[in-house]
């Protein structure tokens, strides 16, 4: 599929929640993710420790020390935020979307 990541031993698989990336990632949709990428690499979506809370938000860079953190749903906003203030745990590399038959 030409993806690009890491080393094998960094790939993950982990389960979506929540409506926030709707359009792009699904609640309980399978993610794939390029646990080898802790901090930002271009624009992409990231698994993100901000505020207390894990996320998988889209990053963009906002300034030489900001980052916005968008959600695809039109029903979340984005936020700027200090780049000091996202750690980031993963890149997302692939959703698997699912539908029962």
């Amino acid at each position: 599929m030409g993806l690009g990541y890491t080393a094998p031993a960094n790939l993950s698989v982990i389960t979506a929640w929540g409506q926030s990336m709707e359009g792009t990632i699904s609640d309980k949709d399978l993610v794939l993710i390029d646990r080898g990428i802790n901090e930002y690499v271009g624009d992409g979506i990231y698994l993100i420790a901000w505020a207390g809370h894990l996320f998988l938000k889209r990053l963009q860079l906002a300034g030489t020390a900001q980052l916005e953190l968008m959600s695809d749903s039109p029903a979340h906003t984005s936020r700027t935020v200090a780049m000091d203030d996202v750690k980031i745990h993963a890149r997302a590399m692939l959703i698997w979307k699912a539908s029962k038959a």
